[in-house]
């Protein structure tokens, strides 16, 4: 818990910060840039990982201990098939794989990844047809830090 009170980032959706006084001063800090993770997709109903993105957790895996005040959010979709309620569950349980592959192959410390999962929310293209689907089931990680 202690994580999120000194990291309000992690729930604010906020990445970076501009620091203002009663005239706008931008600060010059280094912050994290040039990481890009693919979305990490998922076959129908199912949380398993692929060797495409285990690479790409790899990658991501070996630049966060690179950079041990970088910090990851994690967060899971599915498509519109089944009820909301299981695909909350999915979204979570697909979260979730993400982040014990970090854990338990690179080492990354569960309170340096902020997990979230929204079901069948937020979808990128519509579900229509089977390549939307697709490209919904999906974990999107953005990464953060110093």
């Amino acid at each position: 818990l202690e994580y999120f009170l000194y990291r309000p980032e992690y729930t604010s959706g906020a990445l970076y910060d501009v620091r203002a006084t009663e005239t706008i001063v931008t600060t010059m800090e280094t912050r994290i840039a040039g990481l890009a993770v693919d979305n990490i997709h998922f076959a129908f109903d199912k949380t398993e990982l692929n060797d495409k993105d285990k690479s790409e957790l790899d990658e991501l895996g070996e630049f966060m201990k690179m950079k041990p005040e970088s910090y990851a959010v994690i967060a899971g979709y599915t498509d519109n098939v089944g009820t909301e309620d299981y695909n909350e569950d999915l979204s979570r349980r697909r979260t979730e794989m993400v982040a014990s592959y970090m854990s338990n192959t690179h080492g990354i410390d569960a309170s340096r990844m902020v997990l979230q999962w929204y079901g069948s929310g937020n979808p990128i293209v519509a579900n229509d047809t089977r390549e939307g689907r697709t490209q919904n089931r999906r974990v999107e990680v953005a990464v953060g830090g110093l």
